[in-house]
């Protein structure tokens, strides 16, 4: 069997994953914007504001990540590493260290820049990208030389230190729930590379003891974190505190299996505080129910998916790294936002990936996606062009074994029918020739 084939079909693998992630992204982008008009155009109109304010921002906010997107998946690994991550996080240090002095203050927290003419956006958004991709790909080389278990070798560049500097920043914004989501995809990166307890356990605890203080530096974060644990927010209790979780509870328990319709929902009439951003979900379980709760949440696991895929194909350990990390990036606002509608994290104010209003939050993750595309991309060249050996009847075998054995038996069986097929059509060519000529 001639290798070509092994490799179209390795192309072939990949490019499904490849365009199964602009799918499912392009979808969970277009359900969101719909909902995002749902859940915000009925108290726009009592306000006599525009209703489509939030759903145009939202759409020319996807409409740039479809743009970075493209653009990021054009890029090589060794481009991305030695020119996108290290100005990715200079650029990402300069933008949050002027938050302090210029920046804007939402719900407690400081952590907006306003663009004249464009509007604001949120740096510690865009950080995420320079970090998952800075650190994955560092994590990679630590990979390839053998030195993962050495917390010392890990951070011993100068990136390591703006790192530092860009956590420092977002904890003096005081926005806690942008940090939990740091340090959970940084501990989740350096767990799926495979680090040593000694290496994780100081890292955990510290982040523990950062995440404590910054609790407790606010009453209100306090308070949050009392009434969701203590057993204070039960459907009956009028606290404050409690009133945005169980008017959330309301719409869900509404909404039932088949839900009440679309854009039929009562709770966004003012009675669900951010419903279009942290709380989004209760409007689409109450208007479109509980199948429209779990849809929602199968396109996100599908979409958590082809990144696995993207992670078992690609050869280098650094690209698998990144991706490891906008995948634990995705997993914990994905847990953090729905823990909190059901009253099982304290509301921290996590967005829901693609379907929470926020233009900072989408582009980010889109900017993310675009990266893994080049891998997902890239993914089967990369495949030949590692350390190769014959096999017999022509299998290629890699070091990293990209092909598992039931897809080399799918192949050559395949490859099989294909040149019987090819023998037959020739021979009932030279039939018919056979036969003209007499």
């Amino acid at each position: 069997m001639p290798n070509s084939f092994i490799e179209q079909e390795s192309k072939l693998s990949s490019r499904r994953y490849y365009i199964g992630i602009w799918i499912v992204t392009f979808c969970l982008f277009a359900f969101g914007s719909i909902m995002i008009f749902s859940s915000t155009s009925a108290q726009q109109l009592s306000k006599g504001l525009p209703v489509m304010q939030f759903f145009v921002t939202q759409v020319a906010a996807g409409l740039a990540g479809f743009l970075f997107m493209f653009i990021f998946q054009k890029f090589n690994l060794k481009f991305l590493e030695k020119v996108i991550a290290p100005v990715g996080l200079l650029l990402a240090l300069f933008l949050l260290a002027c938050v302090p002095f210029a920046g804007k203050g939402e719900n407690g927290n400081k952590s907006w820049l306003l663009i004249p003419g464009i509007g604001q956006f949120q740096p510690s958004e865009f950080a995420k990208v320079a970090v998952v991709l800075w650190f994955g790909l560092r994590l990679g080389r630590c990979i390839k030389e053998g030195s993962i278990n050495h917390i010392g070798h890990i951070f011993a560049k100068w990136e390591s230190i703006v790192i530092l500097l860009i956590l420092i920043l977002i904890i003096i914004e005081k926005d806690i729930g942008t940090l939990i989501v740091y340090l959970i995809f940084i501990v989740g990166m350096l767990y799926l590379s495979g680090c040593t307890l000694k290496v994780m356990i100081p890292i955990t605890i510290l982040g523990v003891f950062v995440g404590y203080i910054l609790m407790h530096s606010s009453d209100n974060r306090w308070s949050r974190v009392l009434a969701t644990y203590s057993g204070e927010c039960n459907i009956y209790s009028q606290d404050t505190l409690c009133y945005q979780v169980n008017q959330g509870l309301y719409a869900l328990g509404t909404g039932g299996i088949m839900g009440v319709g679309a854009g039929a929902s009562r709770s966004k009439w003012g009675w669900l505080p951010e419903n279009k951003n942290d709380f989004i979900i209760p409007v689409i379980g109450e208007e479109l129910g509980l199948w429209g709760t779990l849809g929602v949440l199968f396109f996100l696991g599908l979409l958590i998916y082809f990144l696995f895929k993207v992670v078992a194909r690609h050869p280098d350990p650094g690209a698998k790294m990144v991706t490891c990390g906008v995948i634990c990036w995705l997993v914990a606002q994905i847990m953090i936002n729905v823990g909190a509608v059901l009253r099982i994290v304290p509301v921290i104010g996590v967005t829901l990936p693609f379907i929470s209003a926020g233009a900072s939050s989408l582009l980010a993750i889109m900017m993310a996606l675009g990266i893994v595309l080049s891998f997902a991309r890239t993914a089967s060249n990369a495949d030949m062009e590692i350390v190769k050996q014959k096999m017999p009847r022509g299998v290629v075998a890699t070091t990293t074994k990209p092909l598992q054995t039931s897809e080399i038996q799918k192949i050559e069986a395949r490859a099989r029918s294909a040149n019987y097929s090819s023998a037959k059509n020739r021979r009932g060519s030279e039939n018919t020739s056979r036969r003209r000529v007499h």
